[in-house]
């Protein structure tokens, strides 16, 4: 157990650095194609087949609506050009959906990534909810050490995906 209030360190730090100029914003209608082109063309670049029980774009047809309450969907900009995203769902009352957690191919491993989780994080923490989940492809090799390097353990896998669990009792402000 880490002391209240605290995270463990983290392993490793972006190799680059934190993009001067990007930044973190709530989302707006008027980002909307921007984050559909986003995450359609990483998961083609990524060859990830989708689930087909889980795999729906409809919460990309209604961002706002889906993300509402307590949840929320932001995007990294750099120079307001989208860079990431990153969406929380309410799945029950104790427990979030980290969701759409995408970066842009020549952004990954500056801090971007981090900075997206780390905002989805506190949001989550904030929003009173105990833990926090997400299925990622098998595929995504990179994105399940990232995980797990931020705390996310492996619960269970189906043939498409993996389920990572966090829980967020020691997640501050500073993260």
């Amino acid at each position: 157990m880490f002391p209240s209030g605290s995270v463990p360190d983290r392993p490793t730090q972006p190799k680059v650095g934190i993009i001067p100029l990007m930044k973190i914003v709530e989302y707006s209608p008027r980002y909307e194609r921007e984050v559909k082109k986003l995450i359609f063309d990483i998961l083609k670049e990524l060859d990830s087949p989708p689930a087909p029980e889980e795999h729906t774009d409809e919460d990309l047809d209604n961002i706002e609506g889906v993300y509402s309450g307590r949840g929320g969907f932001w995007v990294a900009l750099d120079n307001d050009k989208i860079i990431g995203t990153v969406g929380v769902k309410e799945k029950s009352k104790d427990t979030a959906k980290l969701k759409r957690m995408f970066v842009l191919k020549k952004f990954r491993g500056t801090g971007v990534a981090q900075k997206l989780l780390d905002k989805a994080l506190v949001f989550s923490k904030k929003m009173d909810y105990k833990r926090i989940e997400l299925w990622t492809s098998h595929v995504m090799k990179r994105a399940q050490k990232f995980y797990e390097k931020n705390g996310f353990e492996f619960i269970e896998e189906n043939q498409w995906a993996k389920r990572y669990l966090r829980r967020l009792q020691n997640i501050s402000a500073g993260v």
